[in-house]
């Protein structure tokens, strides 16, 4: 088994509840993860470099994405409502976008100007299209409907896309809201969204992975029938070759690679990858770079309870290579952070993975992460 890595914090004033899950091989910064000493951008992340607690005592912090100057997160709390926050990829005081944003996040993105996202009414089940400036100002509702529940967005050039569940629809608007279309319709159950230079593509939590031109045209099921495939993850990802997603109906502790041009649609990494997995939805989200897939899973099985470790501290960050398993045996997957509580969300960039810790399997004060890939 990998020993569990060291965490390291790198803003002053964390709660004791972090310290603890670090437990006694926590160190404290207060500039940037280079100035720790850690091995950053190292290509062996098990070599013993620190994870690091970016922002703490966040109300379940989900949906995340980084650019070249900072990491964005929503959050959600029954009595606060959902928030849109940043913080410097140096470190520092997170900042708050938006606040009192509605209801539960359905998915976050970024363009080079504004950051984009869903949220949800539970109670009045109204879906809501937001978005914000990247350096703040007031948040402009771009689209609502009533009878809803949204999920995205992704945005290119242009357009945004999101889509709706309960009508089994995906939907395309100009950034500003204007000239809303119905993209795909009589979808079953589409979820989570993602987008190449030619095409849009989409989870559909009735299972499957879903393709149709970004210039308009019938949508296509990527990958065929197969047991416990894609489920109802809360994030996809594409590279030139494959559309990447979590594995949520049957207990493989791995994310699914299912290629654009077909062929064998399967699980990067052997299943289970030498983890006992739950039955309950063990993947949440998934980012790719070109050379790797990397994914969350919110809660390994059984609990295993220790020193320093939090009741939900069980969950995991993982990575494998993402040409798939183009022989045999399949390449382990490797652990990229382990003893995580309910890690959630996921973003890459060239140095670094960050994901979110939700805090508990039903919410909670969760932190956002970050480590050398």
């Amino acid at each position: 088994m990998r020993p569990r890595r060291a965490c390291t914090v790198l803003a002053l004033g964390l709660t004791a509840t972090v310290l603890a899950a670090c437990g006694a091989r926590t160190s404290l910064l207060s500039s940037t993860l280079e100035s720790s000493g850690s091995t950053t951008g190292s290509a062996s992340p098990d070599a013993g470099a620190a994870f690091v607690v970016v922002a703490d005592n966040l109300d379940s912090p989900s949906y995340i994405a980084v650019d070249p100057n900072n990491i964005y997160w929503t959050t959600y709390s029954a009595t606060q409502g959902g928030s849109v926050m940043k913080v410097s990829l140096g470190g520092g005081v997170p900042v708050t976008l938006a606040t009192g944003v509605l209801g539960r996040p359905g998915g976050l993105a970024l363009d080079a100007t504004s950051v984009y996202w869903t949220s949800n009414l539970d109670a009045a089940k109204t879906g809501v299209l937001m978005k914000v400036g990247i350096q703040g100002g007031p948040a402009a509702t771009l689209v609502t409907a009533q009878g809803s529940f949204f999920v995205g967005p992704t945005v290119d050039s242009d357009s945004i896309y999101w889509s709706e569940d309960t009508a089994g629809a995906v939907w395309r608007a100009a950034l500003d809201g204007s000239h809303l279309i119905t993209f795909a319709s009589a979808q079953p159950a589409p979820g989570p969204l993602t987008h190449d230079a030619t095409n849009l593509y989409w989870e559909s939590f009735g299972g499957g992975i879903w393709s149709a031109p970004l210039q308009g045209g019938p949508a296509t099921r990527l990958d065929g029938p197969h047991p416990g495939g894609p489920g109802a993850g809360i994030s996809i990802a594409v590279d030139n070759a494959a559309v990447y997603s979590v594995v949520t109906e049957f207990p493989i502790c791995s994310a699914w690679r299912t290629p654009i041009a077909g062929g064998f649609s399967g699980p990067l990494s052997p299943p289970g990858g030498g983890l006992p997995c739950t039955q309950m939805p063990i993947g949440r989200a998934v980012a790719v770079d070109g050379t790797s897939a990397y994914w969350t899973i919110p809660l390994k099985s059984p609990l295993q309870p220790g020193p320093g470790r939090l009741p939900n501290s069980n969950g995991t960050v993982r990575k494998a290579p993402s040409t798939g398993p183009s022989s045999v045996p399949w390449p382990e997957a490797i652990t990229i952070a382990d003893g995580q509580n309910v890690p959630w969300g996921i973003a890459v960039d060239a140095k670094r993975v960050y994901w979110t810790n939700y805090g508990g399997l039903n919410g909670g004060k969760g932190q956002v992460m970050m480590a050398p890939k």
